[in-house]
């Protein structure tokens, strides 16, 4: 991608006729740099797609605005938690963004893991709940919603909300059984087990029972730190707790 875009570029290919392609490509190569740790380089190829959709009186501005948007939400939140959380806050009030239902679930899922991430649990459990409000949010999957209410359960946990998180579990277990009896799924319906076995279990050090059943859902995915499947990264926060643990 980067050696066709110079040699599109020097070659002087790139016209009104074919701009769309020359955003496809700057998004796809934000997209690469982004997937392969490159955060500062796809940062800087999100300011040449920028400057790209203001070309030719922003033919295509409104198309490619999404998505560099979501390329800066995606790294910030690798580089700079409150600059992620910056952008957020620019979308939620831009009027364009708030015309689709789904720009706007992301920007309330996003903030609820910008604000779990600097330790805000309060501000994190805010914007989850106005994102269960919102019309977009209750058209989306039950795939998307049970991996959202996961999140949930984790923040849920930090507040320690332990009776009301008793319920959520309970309730997801009868709102998605279909999906927590997926052999896709089993790494989810073990991660909710964990998270209720810790709202009764007070030392995780003193328990070895939940401490080698944590250690060992921790080694399926050793070294994994950017497991798309996860919002948050499950292995990150139970390491957090054992962590914790051994530090009292």
């Amino acid at each position: 991608l980067l050696k066709t875009y110079q040699q599109f570029n020097e070659t002087c290919l790139f016209n009104k006729g074919n701009h769309n392609l020359k955003l496809q490509m700057l998004t796809y190569l934000v997209n690469t740099l982004f997937k392969n740790e490159k955060h500062k380089e796809s940062l800087q190829y999100a300011a040449i797609l920028k400057s790209a959709m203001e070309q030719y009186n922003a033919l295509l501005y409104d198309k490619y605005m999404f998505f560099y948007y979501h390329s800066l939400v995606i790294n910030y939140s690798m580089l700079s938690t409150d600059k992620a959380i910056e952008v957020l806050e620019e979308l939620k009030h831009n009027e364009k963004i708030k015309a689709t239902p789904y720009y706007e679930v992301f920007v309330y899922l996003n903030l609820a893991i910008q604000w779990f991430d600097k330790q805000d649990y309060r501000k994190a459990i805010a914007n989850l709940n106005k994102l269960f409000l919102h019309d977009g949010y209750k058209n989306t999957d039950d795939a998307y919603k049970f991996k959202v209410s996961i999140v949930e359960l984790m923040i849920r946990f930090e507040l320690k909300d332990f009776d009301f998180l008793e319920y959520r579990i309970d309730q997801m277990k009868k709102d998605y059984a279909n999906l927590l009896n997926k052999k896709e799924n089993a790494r989810e319906k073990e991660f909710v087990e964990i998270i209720l076995s810790l709202t009764v279990i007070e030392n995780i050090e003193k328990n070895k029972k939940l401490l080698t059943r944590i250690n060992e859902f921790i080694k399926q995915r050793e070294g994994d730190e950017a497991d798309d499947t996860e919002m948050i990264n499950y292995n990150n926060w139970l390491k957090g707790k054992l962590n914790s643990t051994k530090s009292k």
